[in-house]
Order: structure tokens, then sequence, then C-alpha cells
């Protein structure tokens, strides 16, 4: 194929990334995107390298070098962020400094942009799963309260 047929897939590709579909589908389109350069893909790659290296230092005053990767995976698509870094969120993987790291990281992008995540209601279930956490405490409160802040549509 030349690379002008792979620039056509492209969106293509990111749909079904970015969507609800079948894990093992939605991996191969994430892989097909990071050898295309496409930002997202690489950026969720980064994260996940992170996770497994576990080379980041807790702060809990400075996101991490890779906050933008994190606002990366909801610019994408807002609606299914949840499904490319809700695991950050997991006790589990607060539990490490790097994983505590990315979920403050996950958890500032929420409490200023929580208008945007509002309709996935993992994320307040994750949220609450998470509060009372030490390193954590004081973030998740922010974005449960700004979930709360929310209006809630009238149908």
């Amino acid at each position: 194929m030349t690379k002008d047929r792979f620039q056509k897939a492209r969106p293509s590709l990111q749909r079904i990334w970015a969507g609800r579909g079948a894990p093992a589908l939605s991996a191969l389109a994430r892989k097909g995107l990071e050898r295309m350069g496409d930002r997202a893909a690489r950026q969720a790659k980064q994260l996940d390298e992170a996770l497994a290296a576990g080379n980041l230092r807790w702060d809990a005053h400075h996101p991490s070098p890779l906050a933008a990767a994190v606002a990366g995976q909801f610019e994408l698509a807002p609606e299914t962020a949840f499904d490319r870094v809700g695991h950050l969120l997991s006790r589990e993987s607060a539990a490490t400094e790097t994983g505590a790291q990315l979920a403050k990281d996950v958890l500032f992008y929420l409490a200023y942009r929580a208008a945007e995540a509002s309709g996935e209601p993992r994320w307040v279930e994750s949220l609450r799963a998470l509060d009372g956490h030490g390193r954590l405490a004081i973030s998740v409160r922010q974005a449960l309260a700004a979930f709360a802040a929310v209006p809630v549509p009238r149908g």
C-alpha cells in the first residue's frame, strides 16, 4: 500500500479505536495508528509504557510529563475516554507512584472538564471507589465535586 492509502484509512481506524468495538479490533486499530504516527495513539502507548516501567515519581503539586498524553485521550473522543484511561483510576494502578501520578493527571482533567465526561457513569463509579486513597484523596474529592456541579439535562 502507498502512504496515501494508509492516510485515507486514518479516520476509519480512529473511529474503531475511539469507539466501543471489540477490544481485539480496537487494539489492532491502535497499533495501525501508532505505526502511522497518530498523536493520540502514540500518547496512549506512552501512558502504557510509563505505567509498566514505573519510572514516574509522585509529585502532589505538578502534573506528570505525560499530562498532555492523558488530555489527548479525552480529545480523541471524550465519550469513550474511559475505555482508554479509566484503568488509571483503579486502586491497583494508583497503588504505585507512577500509577498515582498518572491517576492524578486524569483526576485533574476530570475536575476541570467534567461536563465533557459526565455522560459516562463509570467515571463517577471509579471516583467513588478511589475516594479515601491517601495520595489522591483531595483530587478525587475535587473531581467528584465537579461531576456533582454538572447540570443534569431535563428530558
